[in-house]
């Protein structure tokens, strides 16, 4: 699959979130300025380009972060 969905909700309107991807190694290997919505947000990422293996997604706020790990295959 090439495709990550990510849906998250965010309290405030028009609060900017950083989202990275970490490698096995912590190494960046995505790193883009998301802009989000109060409510409810939908993010699709393309993860074509990353190897197969095992991944962090961050997103992170100027208060909070949050992580989950995925395996990309």
């Amino acid at each position: 699959q090439n495709n990550l969905n990510l849906d998250f909700l965010s309290p405030n309107s028009e609060n900017s979130y950083t989202l990275s991807i970490f490698n096995a190694l912590g190494q960046i290997v995505l790193n883009k300025t998301i802009e989000a919505h109060k409510g409810l947000n939908q993010l699709q990422i393309d993860v074509q380009e990353l190897n197969q293996g095992a991944y962090v997604i961050q997103l992170a706020n100027a208060s909070k972060s949050y992580r989950r790990s995925f395996i990309k295959q």
